[in-house]
């Protein structure tokens, strides 16, 4: 995850922030759901602030399952998360991604094709909101960690990027140009996830949907989604939002690779 990461100045830049402002509030916590990839300077941190969370991690433990067993149905606490605000600037992201047809290139080389200002004026806000309130739904879902509950909460999130793009195309018209190619990303994904055989999961070690492990890529927008507080985060979320749909449409249009086989 931390070289996906790293090839989006946004989130890296966030990133930093929030790795520096844990010095001063006296610890570090990972968010809930992230990759257990370390790059040593992260190491290094983990070591000085919470070597116990360094070792868990190392271990290939979540904190969530040193949480007692009734604690854990409970809603995930939450650092930060996208705000109904906050949907122009990640819709706008996410459309230039799937515009520019490619994924994992550097945020630097994302075209800025649609305009945010345009989305805010014509975006609904109930479709803002809805959008928020439906996939904080489906996360929570997502992180009890259990196979039912993580395909119903993908799931939620890939309809809410359908209704979203659909609130978008009647609205915003040629304003929202790429509308069209990000709901029908989440629509083959929401296909997929209602084949209930065609998913694969388990606990922190695989999260396929035939035989596309979008472990990695959900990671990565979830990561973003918890510490999302500003518009430049509502941005990265945005573009992890279409990679994690554009590299499942790449992969699921591909046959599976021999390690799909092995495993």
């Amino acid at each position: 995850m931390m070289r996906i990461l790293q090839q989006d100045p946004e989130v890296m830049k966030r990133m930093h922030d929030q790795l520096e402002k844990s010095r001063s509030d006296g610890g570090f916590h990972v968010p809930e759901g992230a990759s257990t990839e370390l790059t040593p300077e992260l190491e290094e941190l983990l070591q000085e602030q919470d070597p116990e969370l360094l070792k868990m991690i190392k271990e290939g433990r979540s904190p969530h399952d040193e949480m007692p067993r009734e604690q854990q149905g409970q809603p995930i606490p939450q650092d930060g998360q996208l705000e109904e605000g906050q949907v122009p600037q990640m819709l706008t992201r996410a459309l230039d991604q799937v515009l520019s047809s490619a994924f994992d290139q550097d945020a630097s080389e994302v075209p800025n094709a649609t305009s945010t200002e345009a989305l805010v004026a014509c975006l609904p806000q109930e479709s803002c909101s809805s959008f928020v309130s439906q996939t904080s739904a489906g996360l929570e879902l997502l992180l009890k960690q259990k196979r039912k509950p993580a395909r119903k909460g993908l799931l939620a999130i890939a309809e809410a990027v359908h209704a979203l793009s659909e609130a978008a195309k009647v609205h915003c018209g040629n304003d929202a140009r790429g509308a069209s190619v990000l709901g029908d990303l989440a629509v083959r994904l929401v296909e997929r996830l209602k084949e209930k055989a065609a998913f694969e999961y388990r606990r922190l070690k695989v999260f396929k949907v035939g035989h596309v492990d979008l472990r990695e890529r959900l990671n990565v927008f979830v990561f973003v989604w918890k510490m999302c507080k500003e518009a430049e985060d509502a941005r990265a979320l945005g573009k992890a939002l279409a990679e994690l749909l554009m590299f499942h449409s790449k992969k699921a249009s591909e046959p599976p690779s021999e390690d799909d086989d092995e495993l």
